[in-house]
């Protein structure tokens, strides 16, 4: 039997609150903001410390592959 299993999009959930409710109907336990804060004041702006190696952002760019 082939099934098909079909997940909503991140965009289609309107609030923060329908995603909430969506992830806790699934189980999951994350935390999610109630609005997206811009830099710097963004969790993904700020540096990223590991031992003596650090880096200026969150951010990553994954190469792309042909």
């Amino acid at each position: 039997m082939n099934r098909t299993v079909r997940y909503p999009r991140v965009s289609s959930f309107k609030s923060a609150e329908t995603f909430r409710t969506h992830i806790e109907s699934l189980g999951i336990e994350m935390g999610c903001d109630e609005e997206i804060l811009k830099a710097p004041e963004s969790p993904l702006a700020q540096p990223y410390a590991l031992g003596d190696f650090s880096i200026g952002n969150r951010f990553c760019i994954h190469p792309m592959e042909g």
